[in-house]
């Protein structure tokens, strides 16, 4: 089904989004501006599941991301072209961050109603300049991502009811023709310090730099967008600021695997280290450490496949997980120091049952050490060093070492 319906007061979103939550809509509704100013929402049973579009799709995610869950870094956001499901970049970037458990599913949720939310905003602030706006509905079988369904189910009506809350406050402060996607830029600076107080004037130039729009300024200060603006209001009306628009950030990529010969891995890359884990974080947390180290990482996510993808790479050091389904941790161990060429790689065991049971189990089967998880990156990088950067252990050294390392190493 497609539609086209063009409507000219604010009301029209209100009434178009509560007929697709009474007639269950699931599909994508595509709202398009006379400028090219476009939004999508995304339905599922009625309820709203994504939305994106507009002027700032980066900047939006990465700012609410950030303000919800800091642990999140840019580099976090970095996906391949191919990995893009029909909701876009955006949201499968928070399908990857919840697979990983680097956010939990409730702070997924969160972050998408207050998107949610955002988006709504920007829609109705646009209504008061545009004339109006086009509305087109494009019925899907099914919104959902592969392997990890719907993140949140979000109430069409509960979500417009706090919007409006905010665009009707905004626009009683008589702000409703503020775009806070517009960044805030010093124009002269001797006027501005003539004019205003030695503290108020170091603030201000160290906060506004004309590289962060209104929201970032508001998350940056954790002030309220109104409180914001309102306070440069009378600079902006004494020409003291000025608003100009800012391009949307680039979408961080993957790094480029670069061609590596057996030199630049000697230069480069210290070794080659080997991770069997069936957890995706943890995997990438490694692999961000050792990257900051100079070192490559081999991730071997399946147990049975570990014996054979360690014989052929030859790893210089062995992560190896404890508790994996079909294969644990010892019995792969076992497995590993069969083989001659690897009796004497080292092999840290990674537990979070940091027992002294598990230590003397993992001794019998010639592991050199223990770890603790969640793993951190001085202790990732310390066992490098005690391994690595030393001549390899006899096993009756890596017994003794075994003994002696304390039991959160």
């Amino acid at each position: 089904m497609v539609g086209d319906i063009k409507q000219k007061s604010s009301k029209s979103l209100i009434n178009q989004l509560i007929q697709q939550k009474h007639k269950q809509f699931t599909g994508r509704m595509l709202i398009q501006a006379p400028s090219d100013m476009r939004w999508t929402l995304y339905f599922r049973g009625g309820k709203i599941v994504w939305a994106t579009g507009g002027k700032h799709v980066v900047r939006r995610l990465y700012r609410i991301l950030f303000q919800q869950c800091p642990q999140v870094d840019f580099e976090m956001l970095a996906i391949r072209e191919e990995d893009h499901q029909d909701f876009g970049w955006d949201y499968q970037v928070m399908s990857i961050l919840v697979c990983r458990q680097t956010i939990t599913k409730e702070d997924a949720r969160v972050v998408i109603e207050r998107l949610v939310s955002e988006v709504l905003f920007d829609i109705l602030q646009y209504h008061q300049f545009i004339e109006f706006l086009t509305y087109d509905y494009h019925t899907l079988q099914e919104v959902t991502e592969a392997g990890t369904g719907v993140l949140a189910m979000i109430d069409v009506e509960k979500i417009m009811v706090k919007t409006l809350e905010n665009w009707n406050a905004w626009q009683k402060a008589n702000l409703g023709f503020f775009l806070l996607h517009l960044a805030p830029v010093l124009s002269d600076l001797e006027e501005l310090k003539r004019k205003t107080s030695p503290k108020t004037y170091k603030n201000l130039v160290k906060l506004i730099n004309g590289k962060r729009t209104l929201r970032n300024l508001s998350a940056l200060m954790k002030k309220d967008e109104i409180v914001v603006v309102r306070s440069l209001f009378p600079l902006i009306q004494k020409g003291l600021v000025r608003l100009i628009e800012l391009p949307d950030l680039p979408r961080p990529k993957p790094p480029i695997k670069a061609v590596r010969t057996r030199a630049t891995d000697r230069v480069k890359n210290k070794h080659l280290i080997a991770c069997v884990d069936d957890s995706r974080q943890v995997c990438w947390q490694l692999q961000k450490i050792l990257k900051k180290a100079g070192h490559r990482l081999l991730k071997i996510q399946d147990p049975l496949r570990a014996l054979f993808t360690i014989v052929e790479s030859k790893p210089s050091l062995i992560f190896l997980d404890l508790m994996m389904p079909v294969v644990n941790g010892y019995e792969l161990c076992t497995q590993l120091r069969r083989v001659s060429e690897l009796k004497k790689t080292p092999i840290v065991i990674l537990t979070s049952q940091d027992g002294i049971v598990d230590r003397v189990r993992a001794k019998l089967v010639g592991a050199s050490g223990f770890m603790a998880k969640p793993i951190q990156e001085e202790k990732v990088l310390a066992a490098i060093d005690k391994y690595l950067d030393e001549p390899p252990a006899k096993t009756s050294d890596r017994d003794s070492a075994l003994k002696t390392m304390p039991p959160s190493s």
